[in-house]
This record gives C-alpha cells, structure tokens and sequence, in this order.
C-alpha cells in the first residue's frame, strides 16, 4: 500500500524553526487547586444517617 502524503504544516513549521533558536521548553507542573485538595481531605464517604442525625 502507499503511503499518505504528509500535508505542510505551517504551524509545525513555526514550532520547528523555533524549538532550533530558543531550545525546548521545561517540563511543567500542574498547580493543584486549594479547593480540590481541601475536599479530598474530607474523605471519600458521604457521612452516613447515623453521624448526621447525631449533629443535630
């Protein structure tokens, strides 16, 4: 079978010419989010009927 012809890519191109005169870019890290991380801590249950009528 043939192979498919690669069309130009203007944009890789650009990304090429570029990565040749500044270099690679550094890995990055994402930042966590304070909310996500303040509801992991919660815990993973839902509190059960127990514990929310003993609230009350």
């Amino acid at each position: 079978m043939s192979q498919k012809k690669k069309v130009f890519s203007k944009v890789k191109a650009v990304k090429d010419m570029a990565r040749v005169n500044v270099g690679t870019p550094k890995g990055s890290q994402t930042i966590p989010d304070a909310k996500s991380k303040a509801e992991q801590r919660k815990g993973k249950h839902k509190p059960s009927l127990g514990d929310l009528l003993a609230e009350e």
